[in-house]
């Protein structure tokens, strides 16, 4: 529990994000039951009003010095007002965000629970009627566990840059058992329990207390989102270079194999050549660029694009051995998936030219199954093998490209070497757009 490994700056910033965005809603909501406690409790206790006004000022003052330290350019705009008592203040939430420092906010809050407490439970507790009590004590606990959600997983704990003391991650485990325990003792020694019996006053403390005591199962729950969604961006994240690294290959390397296949059979037009590729390598490094930087996009992609992107690619003598063939279904891809198809077709196109291929068909299909797959085949008539390029760690492309459908949901390469005069490469993956 409570574990020192999620201290990194990833953490961190999924930590801050969630903290900055659910402490807004957390302060409104205590501001909410600073409030409430107090049109309950000065009606029930009207002989007592100036106790009441007192003791809630001080957790309306923290759940208001909390909603406000979740907004820096407001606290921005406080300083350049230059007010004495206001600018210090805001100066300091701002020195002290994110930091294990405990805060102005923060100190005011604990008081302020202390302090609501105190007005309904334990031997200063005022004298209410039992409607009034048990409102009370509920919306007073309802506080403290706000608060105390908001010390336990506070990102300050999360913090590499500036990690917290030994005795501040101390308090953080002996928090929720020290709340508990001061809400045991309070709830039990009331002098007007809610419940007037021994064995009702002794239940209601317990419960009381377990209350607060979740707020340990709260931050090992927390903590596990946390390794989870670390563990689900790292992946995308890998998956996402993965890709890039299919499309630079796709991109740029296939262009290069050509301009050699057309360099070793061609060396009587080596000029014409050597300025043509290098005008289609040039194309396929700026698209290569692009796909990287700009990442997908919505909407659908005709597939007339991959045609005029495997024209280009390829030079003029060999752009007629290249056809769609009629088994091919679709006249758009989505987005999300085009650029899986695309390194697919050139990577088996690539292959098959080098494989010594003059007759290419290439099929697209989106399969009617469930989930939605999408489906590219390849057939040639090269006399030998499909050639398979290796990278330093003896991977085909082939390989590697199987390996990238596996991550994007029970994806295959499959290849039958006997499909009688023409050999077959086919790619198969769950389609990403859902439909």
């Amino acid at each position: 529990m409570f574990r020192s490994t999620l201290q990194r700056r990833e953490i961190h910033a999924m930590a801050r994000a969630f903290v900055v965005s659910t402490g807004r809603i957390g302060a409104v909501l205590r501001l909410a039951l600073v409030i409430l406690t107090g049109a309950i409790l000065l009606p029930a206790a009207s002989a007592h009003i100036p106790r009441t006004v007192v003791q809630l000022a001080i957790p309306l003052a923290g759940a208001a010095a909390a909603w406000l330290h979740a907004y820096d350019e407001r606290l921005r705009a406080l300083v350049r007002t230059g007010l004495p008592v206001l600018t210090s203040v805001a100066r300091h939430l701002l020195r002290v965000g994110g930091t294990p420092v405990p805060s102005l906010a923060g100190v005011l809050e604990v008081g302020g629970a202390l302090s609501m407490l105190s007005l309904v439970a334990g031997p200063w507790s005022l004298p209410l009627p039992a409607w009034a009590g048990l409102a009370a004590a509920a919306t007073t606990l309802a506080f403290s566990w706000s608060v105390g959600r908001g010390v336990m997983i506070e990102a300050a704990w999360y913090n590499q840059d500036a990690p917290a003391a030994g005795y501040v991650r101390f308090f953080r485990y002996l928090f929720p058992g020290l709340a508990a325990m001061i809400v045991f003792v309070a709830f039990l020694t009331t002098a007007a329990p809610i419940l007037p019996d021994r064995s009702g006053r002794v239940t209601c403390a317990l419960l009381s207390a377990v209350v607060l005591g979740t707020l340990y199962l709260l931050t090992v729950n927390y903590e596990l989102a946390l390794t989870a969604s670390d563990e689900a961006v790292k992946y995308r994240v890998n998956l996402l270079r993965r890709e890039g690294g299919r499309d630079v290959h796709s991109l740029v390397k296939n262009p290069l194999h050509l301009l050699r296949s057309e360099l070793e059979s061609s060396a009587a037009g080596v000029g014409f050549y050597v300025h043509h590729f290098l005008d289609e390598v040039r194309l396929g490094v700026e698209e290569a660029v692009r796909a990287v930087e700009e990442g997908t996009e919505d909407g659908d992609v005709p597939l007339d694009d991959l045609v005029r992107y495997l024209n280009q690619m390829l030079s003029s003598r060999l752009r007629g051995m290249v056809r769609f063939g009629t088994v091919t279904n679709v006249r758009t891809v989505g987005a999300r998936d085009y650029g899986t198809v695309r390194a697919t077709v050139l990577d088996f196109v690539t292959n098959a030219v080098k494989a010594g291929a003059r007759n290419v068909e290439v099929n697209v299909q989106r399969l009617a199954t469930t989930p939605v797959r999408m489906r590219v085949s390849v057939q040639d008539d090269a006399p030998g093998k499909v050639y398979l390029s290796t990278d330093p760690k003896g991977r085909s492309s082939l390989t590697a490209l199987g390996e990238l459908l596996h991550d994007l949901g029970a994806g295959e390469v499959r290849l039958n070497e006997e499909a009688g005069t023409r050999k077959l490469i086919v790619a198969e993956w769950n389609s990403r757009e859902g439909h």
